[in-house]
């Protein structure tokens, strides 16, 4: 399933890299799972570091799908927000602020979920690329992308395991061209600059 109301998917620039949507879109998949986006959601289309933009720039077929992948990294960093807030309350009523490992559990259960996790939240991103019709290897990239950025964010770490059987093959076919360009760009800049 596609993106509905697409076709009214406008935005206003907030600043170089943030973007607001002027229209709410939805995005349903296969399984009956949707995304709705509302009207000011502020998103920065894909995040992608300058170094590979030549590859996979900021916008293209995927800046719906990347606008829906920022709206469930937003709801699982509130989530875990929520959670981190109900832990350290817990803590301070039932160990004077110190560690406490059924607190965290008990702070967990007070929050409800997140229809998608975080494992799921980047398949549906995957999916979404699919819908909108971004080319396979693209499309595995971007993922590969959003599971190595998934690290970073404490929200979105769980799970990652997961999907290291598929993240790291992938990052290593896509890293060896790049460190086997720069060895040879090194070498020659070496043997023209003396050395």
């Amino acid at each position: 399933m596609p993106f509905h109301d697409k076709d009214d998917f406008t935005v206003t620039r907030l600043d170089p890299v943030n973007w607001m949507l002027e229209h709410p879109i939805r995005w349903e998949g296969h399984d009956g799972d949707h995304v709705d986006i509302e009207a000011g959601f502020v998103t920065d289309f894909a995040t992608v570091p300058w170094a590979v933009q030549w590859l996979i720039p900021r916008t293209g077929t995927w800046t719906l799908p990347a606008t829906g992948h920022d709206k469930l990294c937003t709801l699982l960093n509130r989530r875990y927000g929520l959670v981190t807030l109900a832990y350290r309350n817990a803590t301070k009523i039932a160990h004077d602020g110190g560690p406490c490992s059924s607190c965290w559990a008990q702070a967990q259960l007070s929050v409800p979920p997140c229809t998608f996790g975080p494992v799921d939240t980047d398949g549906a991103f995957r999916a979404m690329c699919e819908d909108e019709c971004v080319d396979p290897i693209r499309r595995w990239l971007l993922w590969v992308g959003v599971r190595w950025g998934a690290l970073k964010n404490p929200a979105r770490r769980v799970g990652w395991w997961r999907t290291a059987h598929l993240v790291l093959p992938i990052s290593a076919v896509v890293a060896a061209p790049i460190v086997g360009l720069l060895y040879v760009l090194v070498r020659g800049i070496v043997a023209v600059f003396g050395g």
